[in-house]
């Protein structure tokens, strides 16, 4: 009795229905599992109408377009490519796999770009902000994948390295390099600005200068200390609409801002020609 007692009381913990392994009397009406067990919470029992699973994107073809387009927001519904937008394309490789963020986001998709039947392939990291999803205008369940840059472009991008795990400094902390001097120079119709008196909008998407007014690359980001004052500037150098593009940063006492009037063209100078901006550590950040 002691065995059958035990082996009934794992099974009711289990909410399973309890086996009798000896009786005299008539069984007793089998209890519906479905009815008794508490609702679980936690699964999916299907997936959504807009929801992918990796092994839909996994080994897809990716098609670029010849001609680089503005991206648009498109919501969950896909849009629909014909066969003419389909011949101004190219299929530029597969997917070989997804990059996910900690919380489970796919951050980027890791196309096999060049080479053949994988031979001479190289892995570049594309993210989701550059892809979009559209299916066949006369076959409505396939899927077509497209990366809003060129194939050209994606064979000269910097390669995915799957082992490499990359952290951004802390802000302040410059890497190994010689600190640059902020350059002293004037413009006709131009103010210097101190820090306290920069907002971030007046440095996002600027152009930055050399001190001989070549173009060095564009500011991409700010970091701000705790009382919300620009310490560090984010210098985005090469590549085209974020694909291949690198990334330096700067304090801010190694720039000079300068301004009109009225704050309507703010631009950026730094003592250092592009080549020497490209030559310093890159920064990465992380999310």
């Amino acid at each position: 009795m002691k065995n059958l007692f035990t082996t009934t009381a794992m099974l009711l913990a289990l909410g399973l229905p309890a086996m009798t392994l000896a009786q005299t009397n008539p069984p007793a009406p089998m209890a519906n599992p479905a009815n008794d067990l508490p609702a679980v919470t936690g699964f999916l029992a299907a997936r959504g109408l807009a929801d992918l699973l990796a092994t839909d994107l996994i080994g897809q073809n990716v098609y670029a377009r010849r001609v680089v387009a503005e991206m648009q927001a498109t919501g969950t519904a896909m849009t629909s490519i014909t066969a003419t937008e389909m011949n101004d394309m190219d299929n530029v490789g597969q997917i070989n796999d997804l990059v996910l963020s900690a919380d489970g986001k796919v951050q980027a998709i890791v196309i096999g770009v060049g080479g053949f039947i994988g031979v001479g392939e190289q892995d570049v990291a594309v993210t989701m902000d550059q892809v979009s999803f559209a299916s066949d205008a006369t076959q409505p369940d396939e899927m077509i994948i497209v990366v809003n840059t060129t194939g050209e472009l994606l064979k000269t991008s910097p390669a995915f390295d799957r082992t490499m795990v990359t952290q951004a400094a802390a802000p302040g902390d410059m890497p190994d390099r010689e600190r640059l001097t902020a350059p002293e120079l004037q413009r006709d119709g131009y103010n210097r600005l101190a820090v306290g008196d920069i907002s971030i909008d007046m440095l996002i998407g600027k152009t930055v200068y050399g001190a001989d007014d070549s173009t060095v690359g564009t500011v991409d980001d700010v970091i701000v200390d705790d009382a919300g004052a620009v310490q560090d500037v984010i210098i985005d150098f090469g590549g085209f609409l974020g694909m291949g593009a690198t990334q330096v940063s700067l304090a801010f006492d190694e720039v000079t801002i300068l301004t009109n009037a009225d704050n309507a063209d703010t631009r950026v100078y730094v003592a250092a020609t592009k080549e020497q901006v490209q030559a310093m550590p890159i920064y990465t950040p992380t999310n």
